[in-house]
């Protein structure tokens, strides 16, 4: 709900888990024309299997605020209006989500 929230969950995350990157949106220096106003915090995780094996993954963790979610809805939605190729792919994307 809160930036001291987002704080939270990322004092969280690095206090558990190997944190590989993270690229934080909701810095003043960050300059949010590039995301249409949308800010939010992506963390890059490694997780390993703990049994011995050498498997592992890197994994993003997205924190950001309520109301910047519900904007993140709607802006995706247009996103896929201007990213589509022709009216046909459009449709194809609409026809399979129709049921989402």
């Amino acid at each position: 709900e809160t930036l001291n929230d987002v704080a939270d969950a990322f004092n969280v995350l690095n206090e558990n888990i190997t944190i590989v990157r993270v690229k934080n949106r909701f810095l003043i220096e960050f300059d949010s024309k590039e995301t249409d106003g949308y800010r939010d915090m992506l963390i890059n995780v490694l997780f390993s299997d703990d049994k011995g094996s050498k498997l592992s993954a890197i994994c993003e963790v997205q924190l950001q605020l309520k109301a910047y979610l519900q904007i993140k809805k709607k802006q995706h939605k247009y996103y896929k209006i201007v990213r589509a190729v022709d009216y046909k792919s459009l449709l194809r994307n609409y026809e399979a989500r129709k049921f989402d």
